[in-house]
């Protein structure tokens, strides 16, 4: 057993290594282990690690554990660990569907409240949804609540793929899996999506390029944090490697990221934006009452000392005659 136990450590380890080497620097570190070490869970491995690095997924990891496990009977699921098989070993746009819609699990179960409002509606919406494979989930609730993650896959994908593939991918799942549920969320498409909207359920990486009312109401925040030369490489490993990774889980959009020095003291400075005041002041709570960020800054406090001195925060409104109203990536925005 301490044999086994090492090596899965040490598979784990080496996914690390060879993840820090290959993804774009803004996304966290993953855990990735193989179940069994075979062929094709490396080959998986492999795989995925490509697509982490050609594709910003950035806003859609919520959670950091994954395990690939070859077993002929192995389902992807996303609890207790999102769990990938290695079905997909020759297509790419399948397996990457996959991973973000277990992952899009952790983000919808994050938020129970809406989830429940959501299911109450689409029972009203969707009367008699089947229950059961290949159609729908092992239970009613299964099934409703399984619309909304699927929902979300759909919009995600057509984000990252574009229409045409994304729409293979969910015309594929039509014959496969969850049959009536893609099938629904092809055919229904916008009513659900405004379900969706209304009970809060559109990660903000999702939502569609913002109307010229939307931009006007954008607003910025400034954050900026006195570091300290002693424990600066610690300091930029936690916000890298955790703070950033688990703001992405509460909708956060960083825009840019700065060192800068103010006599001698050395400050880090980032730049926000967020739809309204009322969604910043939201997703801060969440994100400070966040359970593992809670225990990430103990134990970086208990190992380095104190990584942050004194903040600066400031909200930041754009002027009417700014060239500029927003700083995302659509030009529709400038």
């Amino acid at each position: 057993m301490k044999k086994i136990h090492l090596c899965l450590v040490s598979i784990v380890l080496l996914t690390q290594v060879a993840i820090a080497q290959t993804k774009p620097a803004h996304l966290g570190q993953l855990d990735i282990a193989l179940k069994h070490n075979d062929q094709r869970e490396q080959q998986t491995l492999r795989q995925l690690q490509r697509l982490l690095s050609a594709y910003d997924l950035s806003g859609w990891l919520f959670t950091r554990k994954i395990v690939i496990d070859s077993g002929f009977d192995t389902i992807p699921h996303s609890h207790p660990i999102l769990t990938l098989n290695t079905r997909h070993l020759k297509d790419d746009e399948l397996l990457l569907a996959t991973f973000v819609h277990e992952q899009l699990h952790w983000y919808a179960d994050e938020r129970p409240k809406e989830l429940e409002a959501a299911y109450q509606e689409l029972k009203s919406l969707f009367p008699h949804a089947p229950v059961g494979f290949p159609q729908g989930g092992n239970d009613e609730e299964w099934t409703y609540k399984h619309i909304p993650v699927c929902y979300l896959e759909y919009q995600a994908i057509k984000r990252l793929l574009g229409e045409l593939k994304a729409k293979q991918v969910m015309q594929f799942w039509t014959t496969d899996h969850y049959t009536w549920i893609y099938k629904t969320i092809l055919e229904r498409e916008r009513e659900i999506g405004d379900l969706m909207r209304q009970h809060k359920l559109i990660p903000l990486r999702q939502t569609s390029a913002p109307a010229a009312e939307a931009q006007r109401k954008a607003i910025h925040q400034l954050r900026i944090y006195e570091i300290f030369e002693s424990n600066k490489k610690a300091f930029h490993d936690r916000f890298r490697d955790h703070a950033m990774r688990i703001m992405a889980r509460y909708d956060f959009k960083i825009i840019a990221m700065w060192e800068a020095k103010k006599g001698e003291r050395t400050e880090f400075v980032y730049l926000l934006e967020w739809p309204d005041r009322e969604t910043m002041k939201d997703r801060w709570a969440k994100f400070m009452a966040d359970q593992e960020w809670a225990d990430i800054k103990k134990e970086t406090g208990q190992k380095h000392g104190p990584l942050v001195g004194e903040i600066e925060d400031r909200t930041l409104e754009t002027t009417d005659y700014s060239p500029r109203k927003s700083f995302g990536s659509n030009p529709e925005n400038r």
